[in-house]
């Protein structure tokens, strides 16, 4: 049998009836094995007794379910007061016991082991009935022993338990739909004849955008520019050297052919920059929340997301260097097309519990209008569950007009655009 972590139960009433069951086939008699009744001066410390197989004196079980936590957050513990209360009360019960058990759902605790093997020492000296004490981990390695009370203890908590998780978008008004709200620029584009008047500003904007270039010590730090620029746009040099042909990759950039290539020719400054030119895609940064909110753990679970609709891309976010070096990134979120797949590396959840995934980053499709459905399959040992989320992308946008220059009235025109805001940045520098 593979083994797994198995949970405690719940209540009181469960883990007695585990405890009777257990013991039934550990001492060979799960039929003579009894509860003790409880009356108005209660059970003589003892929950459950029987004669062990083999044995000739009575075996007593005192059960003591515990939560592994108290409501401060501290860690639940069996005390040597405890057991010395425990074992107080089971000396009343009567006949006398020849061997007591402590069976606890806590987590095993070393200290306690060593008091009860010590007074096991002075009660053996004293012909007293033995002590044991057995923690969650003995139990669970009993139930692997016993198959058959294995399986029965998994049907039963599958039985009371209900597994449920609900699964929804981190930090939005409506944990099942979320609103994005991209700008893009919606352009007009004029397109009309060409003036000599065009002509004649283009030169003066091309002038000017490099006489605003030569003050840039960076970008031009040539002795004598200013004195270079000025010779270059006097009249008599420039049609000088704008008469002679000129050659570039065997194209001569000076012919009429070349110049109609140019067109349709957008009115606008000249402009230089040494900065990057990005676009802005408006992406969506989300996250998931996986939400324990049955009464029963979640084990080896993991999230399938399918996206269905009209976007880009869907990514995740991309680490530092420095987490890379340092090997803190703990990813839990995979990307394949437009499919992405939650695996936790803590893979259980326990009851009220929930997992935050890390950022899933969707790019939308420029300008589009729509609705993205988010079809979501939850997959774990012995439990699964589906539904669905969504995306509604509503974009705005900046009108913005540009001219056009052309040579032939037939290619006069309007015509609407859609385009990403654009955004400079420095040149790039590594992601620390």
């Amino acid at each position: 049998m593979i083994k797994h972590r198995i949970y405690p139960p719940l209540n009181w009433f469960d883990f007695e009836q585990l405890c009777l069951k257990l013991w039934g086939q550990i001492w060979t008699i799960p039929n003579e094995i009894d509860l003790n009744s409880t009356n108005s001066q209660g059970q003589d410390g003892v929950d459950i007794y029987g004669i062990p197989k083999g044995e000739k004196r009575y075996f007593g079980i005192q059960c003591k379910n515990y939560k592994d936590e108290k409501k401060s957050g501290a860690r639940n513990r069996i005390t040597k007061k405890i057991v010395d209360t425990e074992i107080q009360n089971a000396e009343k019960f009567n006949p006398t016991l020849q061997h007591f058990i402590i069976a606890t759902s806590l987590e095993k605790d070393k200290n306690i082991e060593e008091y009860v093997r010590t007074i096991n020492q002075e009660r053996l000296a004293n012909n007293k009935f033995t002590v044991q004490i057995c923690f969650w981990d003995y139990i669970t390695q009993m139930m692997y022993d016993y198959k058959e009370i294995y399986n029965w203890y998994y049907n039963q908590q599958n039985l009371n338990h209900n597994k449920k998780v609900s699964v929804f978008f981190k930090n939005s008004d409506d944990p099942l739909r979320v609103k994005h709200f991209p700008t893009y620029i919606k352009l007009k584009k004029v397109f009309r004849l060409e003036t000599q008047k065009d002509i004649y500003k283009e030169k003066q904007r091309n002038k000017e955008a490099l006489l605003s270039l030569s003050k840039n010590d960076d970008f031009l730090p040539i002795p004598f520019y200013e004195r270079i620029l000025d010779w270059l746009f006097r009249k008599k040099n420039s049609d000088k050297i704008l008469s002679k042909e000129l050659f570039i990759n065997g194209i001569n950039i000076r012919s009429e052919e070349y110049r109609r290539s140019l067109y349709p020719k957008e009115v606008s400054d000249l402009k230089f920059t040494l900065n990057s030119i990005f676009d802005n895609q408006f992406p969506l940064s989300i996250k998931i929340i996986i939400d324990n909110i049955g009464d029963s753990v979640i084990e080896d679970y993991k999230l399938r997301l399918y996206f269905d609709g009209d976007f880009e891309k869907i990514d995740t976010k991309t680490p530092r260097i420095s987490e890379i070096f340092a090997k803190t990134v703990k990813h839990d979120v995979f990307v394949n097309g437009d499919t992405c797949l939650i695996q936790p590396e803590k893979n259980f959840l326990v009851q009220k519990d929930f997992f935050v995934s890390e950022a899933i980053i969707l790019i939308p499709k420029l300008a589009a209008n729509t609705e993205i459905k988010i079809k979501w399959e939850l997959i774990s040992r012995d439990y699964n569950d589906k539904g669905e989320l969504y995306i509604n992308i509503e974009p705005n946008f900046e009108l913005k007009t540009k001219e056009y220059l052309v040579l032939d009235i037939n290619d006069c025109k309007e015509v609407d655009e859609y385009h990403y805001q654009t955004y400079e940045s420095l040149p790039t520098q590594p992601n620390w």
